[in-house]
């Protein structure tokens, strides 16, 4: 695990959700459940706290099995059987199984006019459409048929805690597969883990914009800039100045206010504060995706569309990010 993170508390396993369970069993009361509730009703009860309520002849099997019984297993969900469901799922939503860059190849296929014809725009926004639906339907089949019903409300926990803008530029693309390798992957794991999965997960970099965040320039570069700003002639380096967009604290924000300490803790005693944002901003500078349609040598590692560390966007500067000093050169030189 990278330096960045070791300030993040990484939850406690199944320690942790054995205990969100009995809160979750026990509504807005302390008491057994059995206190109060017939079995079917405890069946009922259970369906609906761990589930998105009953299936036809799911009350029957908890109250078969018990309530603790059943409700113990779902914090197992690899033991459940779930093969009806998942082969639904892969042939009804192909793409949930494509990595990336068989995703565009399929769903984004190449103009081959210039400019392209309608039929070609038509049947690309066509197949972007499919995506689209492909993914919500795949969320709604899977809440409504998987027999691990606790994973699925754990899934949609993930899912809103971690959520992105599926209608945002490539991020409509993406979503599918951050959806199957950020939240499904890690639902019962270190929350550190998936943390770490969907900072560097591109529908999350293009999302909150830290694809596009760079190092802010130096004196120095703002003096040549200045300096060469009315002239015909500027050197190539002086015109790579000028291309870039400087930093971006939306996903370092985020990550502070939403994804970990929280908005609440913000100027608190033990909190962050914006010099803190700031800092997290200039620290992940360099975290991009490789951009389909890029040469190969601006593709992630391996020529692919995926994560990628750009240094000489990076700031490799000296930074304090809650009170802990980093020097830029650990690492993807953070």
């Amino acid at each position: 695990m990278m330096g960045m993170y070791e300030w993040v508390m990484a939850a406690r396993g199944r320690c942790i959700l054995a205990a969100l369970l009995v809160l979750i069993l026990a509504g807005n009361g302390y008491g057994e459940v059995s206190d109060v509730l017939s079995s079917r009703e405890e069946a009922r009860h259970v369906l609906n706290r761990l589930g998105f309520g009953a299936s036809p002849g799911q009350i029957e099997e908890v109250m078969k099995t018990g309530w603790r019984s059943w409700a113990r297993q779902q914090l197992e969900p690899e033991t459940i059987d779930n093969t009806s469901c998942d082969g639904y799922v892969k042939k009804h939503f192909p793409s949930l199984t494509l990595t990336m860059d068989e995703v565009f190849g399929r769903y984004r296929p190449a103009y081959q006019n210039n400019p392209p014809t309608q039929e070609e725009i038509r049947k690309r926004n066509e197949l972007r459409y499919k995506l689209n639906r492909e993914l919500t339907g795949s969320v709604i089949y899977r809440a409504v048929h998987s027999q691990r019903r606790f994973e699925e409300v754990m899934a949609e926990f993930w899912r809103n805690h971690f959520n992105i803008d599926q209608n945002k530029d490539e991020v409509q693309y993406l979503a599918a597969h951050y959806e199957q390798t950020v939240i499904r992957r890690h639902l019962f794991g270190k929350f550190s883990n998936m943390l770490l999965a969907s900072a560097r997960h591109p529908a999350m970099l293009i999302y909150l914009d830290n694809d596009v965040s760079q190092k802010p320039l130096t004196d120095r570069e703002k003096s040549l800039m200045t300096r060469y700003e009315n002239r015909r002639y500027q050197p190539r380096s002086v015109q790579a100045l000028g291309r870039q967009r400087g930093l971006n604290e939306n996903y370092a924000r985020e990550l502070m206010e939403l994804h970990t300490l929280g908005v609440d803790n913000e100027n608190r005693p033990g909190g962050y504060t914006q010099r803190d944002v700031t800092e997290l901003a200039r620290l992940l500078t360099g975290w991009t995706a490789g951009r389909y349609g890029e040469s190969m040598t601006m593709m992630a590692e391996g020529g692919g569309y995926g994560f990628r560390f750009r240094e000489d966007v990076h700031d490799d500067n000296p930074k304090v990010v809650l009170g802990m000093r980093f020097n830029g050169r650990e690492g993807e030189a953070g």
